[in-house]
């Protein structure tokens, strides 16, 4: 019976039936790692949402206006990103050199769906805070295990000045967002990622430092796995690295010269940053 064809095909059937109901459960159940990323992700969200229909009256009140004007302003009178105005000025346009308005731009499209709300940018802030998370917890992985990702998501989650930032409506939550997912995905990259991580390491990375310019400074990280690709001989990564990075950098350049050039060719004539940045 042992070497009955029709037997070994039925047995064989069975078994790879049995492997796909394995497979099929071990994806359908959540490890305790996730179950506890879910959960810190549950504990940021409770505090950042927390009285998220607040009015722009908090600490950060004369930045948070400013960016809602130009939300306003999207919404109301050119779609044109890069012609982000406020209305504090008098009669317009009051053009103004400012970020990369992707916080303001996005609460300007909430309004368009779903009618004005001025808890909207707060919303989109407290939502990019959330990806804060996610990205530190994933990027802590990586370099150090599950149990120190826990521990550095979940302080970030609870630190004081990261839930009052990250309730704000402001451009930061948006900038530390995109540059820790940029990170991350540069990371995985350099660990024999797929390919393709690379062009979106390098999108995410760059709309951060677009969103604020301090953003740039974690692109030393990225530098030093670069040299490390060099100290390797791997040369080809590093180059495309290197490439990257030389796209990201004249992206960046050029959207701020415009904005410089924008700040100072229409009035009230203000470029954000000037007086300990681009003077």
């Amino acid at each position: 019976m042992a070497g009955d064809p029709e037997l070994n095909q039925a047995e064989g059937q069975q078994y790879r039936q049995q492997s796909t109901v394995r497979e099929t459960t071990a994806r359908n159940t959540v490890s305790p790692n996730m179950a506890i990323l879910l959960g810190i992700l549950f504990i940021a969200i409770l505090f950042r949402f927390h009285n998220i229909t607040l009015p722009l009256v908090d600490a950060f009140s004369w930045r948070e206006t400013s960016t809602a004007m130009m939300a306003d302003n999207f919404q109301q009178r050119s779609w044109n990103i890069f012609f982000p105005e406020v209305s504090w000025t008098g009669p317009g346009p009051s053009y103004q050199g400012r970020e990369f308005q992707i916080v303001s731009y996005l609460t300007a499209l909430l309004y368009q769906l779903f009618g004005w709300h001025d808890w909207f940018g707060r919303m989109i802030a407290a939502l990019f805070g959330l990806v804060t998370v996610f990205s530190l917890h994933r990027l802590t992985a990586l370099c150090w295990g599950e149990t120190h990702a826990h521990a550095a998501a979940l302080a970030y989650a609870l630190m004081p000045a990261a839930i009052m930032i990250d309730s704000s409506f402001l451009p930061d939550p948006s900038m530390l967002a995109l540059v820790t997912l940029g990170v991350w995905l540069f990371t995985k990259y350099w660990t024999g990622g797929s390919a393709w991580l690379l062009p979106f390491a390098t999108a995410s990375f760059s709309l951060g430092v677009l969103a604020k310019p301090p953003g740039l400074a974690a692109g030393g990280v990225i530098f030093y796995l670069m040299v490390c690709w060099l100290l390797q001989n791997r040369r080809k990564h590093a180059a495309k690295v290197f490439i990257s990075g030389l796209v990201s950098l004249f992206v960046i350049g050029a959207y701020y010269s415009w904005a410089i050039y924008l700040g100072r060719t229409y009035p009230p004539f203000h470029v954000a940053g000037s007086g300990y940045i681009w003077d």
